[in-house]
């Protein structure tokens, strides 16, 4: 029975693939999209597939860097390749790439998964830090523009919130 399962789930999967591919194109015109991909400069999607990739491999570098401490020595390409694998998860199970990147580097280098995770959480916790300095740094030197916008979108919620009730309790009139 494992045997014949063993066989049977990629079959499985690729008919579930492959029924889910056809729905989402069945409706392209196929003419239309030849030549729509013809007009696509490659040099910019080339560049921006380099540029992805090399996010990969700094977040591998800083992944690196966390780990060695612990007295750990992974290779960068597993680095690199668990954290492509964990953004592929996430492309099918939100969030779930975190734990999943964890999964597949204690495979390859049998780290322990807890410790992985760990770090995992750390990297979050630096790119909010991250996050919220970047945020704060552009409300400084934008105050003004940033204060017309708030006042602006303030201004229209209570006129929204006023619409709103006048809608509720006297009528559409």
């Amino acid at each position: 029975m494992r045997v014949i399962f063993k066989y049977l789930k990629p079959i499985i999967f690729l008919g579930l693939g492959s029924f889910l591919l056809w729905i989402a194109c069945k409706d392209i015109n196929l003419s239309e999209f030849k030549n729509t991909l013809r007009t696509i400069p490659l040099h910019w999607v080339f560049l921006s597939m380099l540029l992805g990739y090399l996010a990969f491999v700094f977040r591998g570098l800083r992944w690196k860097l966390l780990i060695k401490p612990l007295g750990f020595e992974p290779r960068s390409i597993d680095l690199v390749h668990a954290i492509a694998f964990g953004y592929l998860f996430n492309s099918f199970i939100p969030r779930s790439g975190e734990l999943v990147r964890c999964t597949a580097l204690n495979r390859v280098t049998n780290i322990p998964v807890s410790k992985l995770f760990g770090h995992v959480l750390l990297e979050r916790l630096i790119d909010f830090i991250l996050l919220a300095i970047c945020l704060s740094l552009s409300i400084i030197f934008n105050y003004n523009d940033f204060m017309k916008f708030a006042q602006l979108n303030l201004a229209y919620e209570y006129i929204s919130i006023y619409r709103n009730c006048d809608i509720l309790y006297l009528g559409p009139f």
